[in-house]
Parts: C-alpha cells; sequence; structure tokens
C-alpha cells in the first residue's frame, strides 16, 4: 500500500495542496520545485499561479500573474521530463497577439512603401523602372 503524504504550500498570495505517492523523497522534491519559483512577479503582484496548457501535442508550463498577465516560463527536460524555471529569461510581458500569422493582433492593412519614381522625362529609350 502506498502512503500518500499531503500539504499545503503557499505560491505567492494563493496555496496550492500538493499530494505526493512516491514516498518521504519524492514528497520533498516536489516541495523543492515549489520553493524555487518566484514569490511576487515583476510588478510586485504574488498573485501568481502555476499553469499548464497543451497546443499541437506539446505541454507548456509556466507561472502566470493574474494582475498584470505576465509569466515566467518553465522548460522540461529531456532525459527525466523534469522541469526547470527558465529564470534567466525573467517575467515575459502578456501576449498580445500580434506580429506573425495566425490571425490576431494587428487588423490595419498593411500600406506598401512605393519607390519615389521621377516624371518621365520624355526622349523615348530606355526606361530606368527595369531593375536588370
Amino acid at each position: 500500500m502506498a502512503t500518500i503524504i499531503k500539504t499545503i504550500i503557499p505560491f505567492g498570495v494563493n496555496k496550492i495542496q500538493l499530494e505526493c505517492d512516491g514516498g518521504p523523497g519524492k514528497f520533498m522534491m516536489a516541495c523543492g520545485f515549489f520553493a524555487d519559483a518566484p514569490k511576487t512577479c515583476k510588478c510586485g503582484s504574488g498573485n501568481i499561479l502555476p499553469v499548464g496548457k497543451k497546443s499541437a501535442g506539446y505541454d507548456f508550463y509556466s507561472i502566470l500573474c493574474l494582475d498584470c498577465k505576465s509569466e515566467m516560463k518553465y522548460g522540461q527536460r529531456k532525459e527525466d521530463n523534469g522541469l526547470f524555471l527558465k529564470q534567466a529569461d525573467g517575467w515575459a510581458d502578456p501576449y498580445t497577439g500580434g506580429g506573425g500569422g495566425g490571425g490576431g493582433g494587428n487588423t490595419q492593412p498593411r500600406q506598401q512603401q512605393q519607390p519615389d519614381r521621377q516624371p518621365d522625362q520624355g526622349g523615348g529609350g530606355e526606361s530606368d523602372d527595369i531593375p536588370f
């Protein structure tokens, strides 16, 4: 019969209930995982929560600030699938949907820049508009 160890861990201003059935060693590792997490966001708020998302067959993990929507991401180790906090990346600003493909973001049509054209000086012959 497996022993289940439970505790409540403060996480910012919130609390997380942690349950572990792998014995004291795994329990201590799980507690240490949360101990390494930041206590506040870059905005100073302690209203943060761990978040997991699945997209296109991949799992993504981060800590989300519920006040300013910034997030700090976790990476995943290949050798044991364990997680590590990407502290060097710091708190990322909230995603606004701008930029590349996939829709969203700026819905204004792009204006193409046209090179300044010199009026035709007459004289026929070759055009300066041909690039070769």
